[in-house]
C-alpha cells in the first residue's frame, strides 16, 4: 500500500484561524490549503512554506497534514491516531482466535452447534481486521508526510549552502 503525498511550496498570501491547530491558508499561487497539525501552527503573511498533504478532488482544496515554515524555521506534522486502532484490532484478533482455538480443540468431531458458535466470532474477527487496516493506513499516511517533509529540509539546507 503506497500513500502518495503531494508537496506545495509557496508564500502565504493570507490565512484564517479555524482552531489552534487548524488554519485555512491562501497561497500566492491562488491555492487554498486547510492545514491541520498536532501543535499550534506558526504563520505570517509572506512566509515561505512547504506543505505536505493530499488534494481533495471534491472541493479542490489541498488538505495539509504537515508543514515547514521556511521563513521562521518551524515544522509541525499531524500525529496519526492509528496506534490505538491497531492495538485494539490486534487484541481483538488474538482473543477471537484464542476462543476459536478453544472451541475446535475438542474431540476432532465438530458438532453443528460449534459451527454456529463460530459465526459471531468470525464477524468479530473481521471487525478487528478492519481496525488493524485503519491503524496501518493512518501510520502510513503519517510516515509519508514525514518522508516528504524530510526531503524539503535536506533541499533547504543544500540551497542555503550554495548561496554562500
Amino acid at each position: 500500500m503506497n500513500v502518495h503525498v503531494t508537496l506545495i511550496k509557496s508564500k502565504v498570501q493570507s490565512y484564517q484561524t479555524l482552531t489552534p491547530t487548524t488554519v485555512r491558508i491562501e497561497l500566492d499561487n491562488s491555492q487554498t490549503v486547510i492545514l491541520t497539525v498536532s501543535q499550534s501552527w506558526v504563520l505570517n503573511q509572506g512566509d515561505s512554506v512547504a506543505i505536505a498533504g493530499f488534494q481533495d478532488p471534491k472541493s479542490n482544496v489541498f488538505l495539509g497534514y504537515g508543514y515547514i515554515n521556511l521563513s521562521q524555521h518551524v515544522q509541525s506534522i499531524t500525529r496519526s491516531n492509528g496506534l490505538p486502532f491497531l492495538l485494539f484490532g490486534v487484541l481483538m484478533s488474538v482473543i477471537t482466535l484464542g476462543v476459536l482455538a478453544f472451541i475446535f480443540s475438542g474431540s476432532g468431531v465438530i458438532p453443528f452447534y460449534d459451527i454456529l458458535l463460530t459465526l459471531p466470532l468470525l464477524f468479530i474477527f473481521l471487525f478487528s481486521v478492519f481496525f488493524i487496516w485503519i491503524g496501518v493506513k493512518a501510520k502510513q499516511k503519517e510516515r509519508a508526510v514525514r518522508k516528504v517533509l524530510a526531503q524539503v529540509k535536506i533541499n533547504a539546507l543544500v540551497d542555503a549552502a550554495t548561496l554562500g
